[in-house]
């Protein structure tokens, strides 16, 4: 995880609508330094909008490669889709081998089950012994992955009346996903 260095500037402001005391500013401002996340326009990051498949493959790809190599290593875009060689680049190193509709917005558990394709095992090691269980366990397909990234604290589940659901069908926001790629690259910031 020594390859996780920050590579940009960031400043409070440099998304617009990203409010300093917003409760996903800072992680907002890591992966932006770290270079696993843009912006979706001129000074805008979208906190609020769904993630699509593509930008989950496209964050796994990053991760992988800058553990892996210290940068980002993609093939160069040849005018298809944008996000075609971070495709590429998760089919040749595993982190995908299912057909998506690489526009849709990804659900929690396809979100969990990608990215927890994106390090090895070495870099998730558990900071609980204990399995979250959730309420909804039993409707998680992907349940493994999603226990892999819990125990290594770097997602969680949503608590509404004393029970906690992982909602694995529910979308994710940027904002979301800024928080769990945070997690991934710096360990510190796992949730204990």
């Amino acid at each position: 995880l020594q390859n996780f260095v920050d590579s940009k500037e960031y400043h409070n402001g440099l998304f617009r609508d990203v409010a300093a005391i917003a409760w996903y500013s800072d992680n907002v401002a890591s992966v932006y330094r770290l270079g696993l996340m843009k912006g979706t326009g001129t000074n805008t990051f979208a906190p609020g909008k769904n993630v699509t498949i593509a930008e989950t493959v496209t964050l796994a790809a990053r991760l992988h490669s800058i553990y892996h190599t210290g940068k980002e290593v993609f093939e160069s875009y040849d005018g298809g889709n944008w996000y075609d060689p971070y495709v590429n680049y998760a089919r040749n190193n595993g982190i995908i081998s299912e057909n998506y509709n690489f526009n849709l917005p990804a659900t929690r558990e396809t979100f969990a089950h990608i990215l927890a394709q994106a390090l090895p095992l070495s870099a998730l090691q558990p900071v609980s012994c204990e399995s979250i269980h959730f309420a909804d366990v039993g409707h998680i397909v992907y349940a493994g992955d999603v226990d892999l990234l819990c125990k290594a604290g770097v997602i969680n589940g949503v608590q509404s009346d004393g029970v906690t659901n992982f909602l694995p069908q529910d979308t994710i926001t940027r904002a979301e996903a800024s928080a769990i790629v945070t997690r991934m690259a710096k360990p510190e910031l796992r949730i204990k």
